[in-house]
């Protein structure tokens, strides 16, 4: 039996014992905890590694195949400033692919060589095994290995939806005086006042690039809207002066010359009076980022679209800007009918499901028509010839007595009206699978239609679409008169003719010409920000046709109301019917051309001298760690 209470003895070196196996216990779980932090921290600088790696990868447009920079490159180098080598069995991958969203909703990494959506970089890197490791391989009678191999991966891409840009583009390349008076005579017409700008400041116009989120924003400083808010600016009407003004400070920054903000200032001065609506002349899908409108234009192209817009639905008479000697009692008007379109941003994914849709990304030259009224010599010295041997002819056959002859009276003023071709293009299809991204854009042109004869100047520029129908001009009436001779030498003596009665040489029509359509595949295609990819506008020229339309289609005609009168006459209105469509054919050919092509031309409306830029981002926004 144990005592009660033993000695002190017996219980010596308890409190020893205890705080031995404490301080054991402590020390212990220390070394667990600092084994543990180690690791921990050695699998976060690690993590730290692959993330960075991934980031400049993505950010910089890395590939793992093809022309760029090479991302397993890009990764190593980002990897050893971060203090991660390739020695002592360390290993670093890097992987191309693309990103898909499951089922559940859940985004997917799936490797492509070609891909260039986000890019996944793998590290492996030995290390010291861990004590609880080696504890527990003894106790449990495994082989022990001194390293352990850790491994981290990071996925990084841009999720921003794909953004396409389309540019058009005028090829004038130089202004000559002639040119420059026919623009100082379309821009008065529109903003009225008085404008006398030579052929060198136009030149300076057509020299200078304008960036165009630059003068968005400026504009949006003039007119006092929010700074980034494009969608409340392009909805908002702004004075024609302002934009004009916007575009001459942004110049100004840019460093042109003095000259040019100078021609600038003159032009704004007119515009003070009309106002546009900016969402006329430039396209934007609504939350379109910002870097889908930095985008460079031709300074003329700028202020022709904005006085364009200004003069929709505007008959202008230019008349004192054009000199054709041939031609008398020239005048010459051009309307404005719908502005150009020539900057549009959206996402290519959503205008593919419908490229005429709400969501199209599409550009448009203006759509133009000019209206000519003219008198021509060569067809006055035709006409004039046949009045003269229908007169010898009358005195021939009126010997003596009454008899009825042939009269001649013509009406030599001409009327062309040309509804100008319009150039539109756009976005039907866009590849962002392989490494040299594409954009399929489809070009129409539609048919210019011509019409000949009388063209009456109000309905022919108040529509959207030309007149069903002109009436035909009566180049020649070919009526009869009543003439009387006494004798055999006496005068002869006619009376008042009346008109048709044999019949009449008309000319009058509508026709079209030139339409057609055509895709062409843009690759590579260059990032938004970047100087677009080019193509020229396959289109037709519009002059070159009219000459063998004239007799092609039989717009000169001859209509006959008395085919005995018209015998009489037959051989000399038969040569004044062919007399009549040579001298015309050779007007609207060579002697019209520097109107209607030259001025649809300087205008930006013809599609013969367009071109159509593309842009293609297929990432937008900045790269991110997405898995």
């Amino acid at each position: 039996m144990v005592p009660r209470f033993a000695s002190a003895h017996r219980q010596r070196g308890a409190i020893g014992l205890m705080a031995a196996i404490t301080l054991g216990m402590a020390l212990l779980f220390m070394l667990l905890v600092i084994d543990s932090g180690r690791l921990y921290m050695e699998k976060r600088m690690l993590q730290r590694v692959v993330d960075t790696a991934a980031l400049e990868a993505s950010n910089l447009n890395a590939v793992c195949s093809g022309t760029g920079v090479n991302a397993l490159t890009q990764a190593t180098a980002s990897a050893a400033r971060n203090g991660f080598t390739l020695i002592n069995g360390s290993t670093l991958t890097a992987t191309c692919g693309t990103l898909t969203t499951g089922s559940d909703n859940l985004r997917v990494f799936s490797a492509s060589t070609t891909a260039t959506q986000a890019i996944q970089i793998v590290a492996t890197e030995p290390v010291a095994t861990s004590v609880a490791a080696g504890v527990w391989t003894m106790v449990s009678g495994g082989s022990f290995n001194t390293t352990t191999t850790l491994r981290a991966q990071a996925t990084a891409g841009y999720v921003g939806d794909p953004l396409a840009q389309l540019t058009i583009r005028s090829g004038l390349a130089s202004v000559s005086s002639s040119q420059s008076a026919l623009l100082n005579a379309v821009i008065v017409g529109v903003l009225g006042g008085s404008l006398n700008l030579t052929a060198v400041q136009y030149q300076g116009l057509v020299n200078t690039n304008v960036n165009l989120l630059s003068f968005l924003n400026q504009a949006a400083i003039s007119v006092g809207v929010t700074a980034g808010d494009y969608n409340t600016l392009l909805n908002t009407n702004v004075s024609v002066a302002t934009l004009v003004q916007a575009a001459a400070t942004v110049v100004q920054q840019g460093g042109s010359a003095v000259a040019v903000t100078s021609t600038l200032g003159q032009i704004s001065a007119l515009g003070s009076g009309s106002t546009i609506k900016l969402g006329d002349l430039i396209q934007a899908a609504t939350g379109t980022s910002t870097a889908g409108l930095d985008a460079s234009v031709q300074l003329l192209q700028l202020v022709q679209g904005i006085v364009q817009v200004a003069g929709k639905g505007k008959a202008v008479d230019i008349s004192t800007g054009v000199n054709l000697g041939a031609l008398a009692n020239l005048s010459v008007k051009v309307g404005l009918i719908q502005p150009p379109q020539f900057s549009a941003i959206g996402n290519p994914n959503l205008a593919a499901l419908n490229p005429a849709g709400a969501n199209r990304i599409y550009v448009s030259t203006a759509q133009a028509r000019i209206l000519i009224s003219f008198q021509s010599g060569l067809v006055n010295g035709a006409v004039s010839l046949a009045t003269s041997s229908v007169n010898f002819l009358a005195d021939t056959l009126c010997l003596i007595g009454t008899c009825t002859l042939p009269d001649l009276a013509s009406n030599l003023s001409i009327d062309v009206g040309v509804s100008a071709a319009t150039g539109d293009a756009f976005v039907v299809k866009a590849d962002c699978t392989g490494t040299n991204k594409a954009l399929t854009v489809k070009s129409e042109q539609s048919a210019a239609t011509i019409m000949l004869g009388t063209v009456d100047s109000a309905s022919f520029f108040s529509s959207t679409t030309p007149p069903s129908s002109t009436p035909p001009l009566t180049l020649v009436d070919i009526g009869t008169k009543t003439c009387s001779r006494a004798g055999l030498l006496g005068p002869l003596v006619c009376g008042a003719r009346t008109a048709s009665t044999i019949g009449s040489v008309t000319l009058g029509g509508k026709f079209q010409v030139g339409a057609g359509n055509s895709t062409s595949i843009y690759s590579p295609t260059p990032n938004l920000g970047l100087t677009p990819l080019y193509k020229a506008f396959s289109s037709t020229n519009i002059v070159t046709n009219l000459g063998s339309s004239l007799s092609s289609q039989n717009l000169v005609s001859l209509n006959t109301n008395s085919v005995g009168l018209l015998s009489l006459v037959s051989t000399i209105v038969n040569t004044l019917l062919a007399s009549v469509t040579s001298a015309l054919t050779s007007i609207l050919g060579p002697l019209l051309d520097p109107v209607i092509n030259g001025l649809l031309g300087l205008l930006g409306v013809d599609v013969a001298n367009i071109d159509v830029g593309a842009n293609l981002s297929c990432q937008t926004g900045r790269a991110q760690l997405v898995l």
